[in-house]
């Protein structure tokens, strides 16, 4: 599920997109000074209705200041939906050429671009970024593609800097958290404070905080400025020294003993609130803590 950016100043109307198991993308509209749905404003469209089997959406990301959203889905699929917040009519859906029929588990609209990230498990598609504009003939839009120098890691979970376009933060299936710059086409360090699958993460409203969640329950707040440092260089606080001397990595609340419930999904506040951070798990519970 993926919300974009309030529409409108007077009305206060924001258009949630949401993603269903049966391929579905479904516009909810929400007024947030009455705090109700608009059910009479809401839409659903279906990626691919002649598909035999229906594929399940694993992640969308809405692109900002756009009327456009990115689907991506577990058999390996990238839809580009444009007009999206109109009405099912006028929203076109562009399927790209993945060329690759493993899952695709994330995606994330790099900082004010149409490019977008996505992450996935099969070693030829960890990490890959496309871009709407180039698309060939085929449908091919990928611009680059990285490999970890661990080809059997699946790639879980994606992030954009906020404000760097160049950087992106990814979690993998072994519960590290890998900081790529495309420009040099590497990671430029990875921690790995996890002991399962790296579930999704987000940055907070300073760049140097970023959350985690994980398979394994737990959840977990990344101050990469805790100590003081010499230069204040906002890429700076993820290189290799950051990680080793300067990384705060702490529980946003200790994990129950035992087995532990998966934690699913992890947000902060769209207006650059970083006070507020959500945590969804796999019961249905939400657990909400004021930073």
């Amino acid at each position: 599920m993926s919300s974009e950016t309030t529409i409108g100043q007077i009305n206060q109307i924001d258009n949630v997109v949401v993603g269903t198991d049966a391929g579905n993308v479904c516009i909810v509209q929400v007024d947030k000074k009455q705090a109700l749905f608009l059910p009479s404003s809401s839409f659903s469209i279906a990626l691919n209705p002649d598909a035999k089997e229906p594929c399940s959406i694993t992640a969308i990301s809405a692109a900002k200041q756009r009327q456009q959203a990115v689907a991506v889905t577990d058999s390996g699929g990238v839809y580009l939906l444009e007009a999206l917040y109109q009405n099912a009519h006028s929203t076109s859906i562009v399927p790209f050429n993945v060329r690759e029929n493993s899952a695709i588990n994330d995606v994330t609209h790099l900082q004010e671009s149409p490019c977008f990230a996505t992450v996935g498990a099969s070693p030829v598609a960890q990490l890959k970024l496309w871009d709407p504009r180039v698309a060939t003939k085929d449908g091919n839009a990928v611009v680059a593609a990285f490999k970890d120098e661990d080809a059997s890691v699946s790639y879980t979970s994606v992030a954009a800097h906020p404000t760097d376009k160049h950087l992106v933060m990814a979690g993998t299936s072994d519960g590290h958290v890998c900081i790529w710059d495309t420009r040099q086409g590497q990671v430029k360090n990875r921690s790995q404070k996890h002991r399962e699958a790296v579930t999704s993460l987000c940055f907070g409203s300073t760049t140097s905080s970023v959350y985690t969640t994980s398979s394994d329950g737990s959840a977990l707040h990344w101050d990469f400025k805790a100590h003081a440092m010499k230069n204040d260089n906002i890429v700076s606080y993820y290189d290799h020294e950051a990680f080793v001397t300067k990384c705060k990595v702490a529980p946003l609340w200790e994990t129950p003993p035992g087995v532990a419930v998966q934690a699913n999904d992890i947000a902060v506040p769209s207006d650059g609130r970083a006070d507020l951070v959500a945590v969804a798990y796999e019961d249905g519970a939400v657990v909400v803590r004021d930073m």
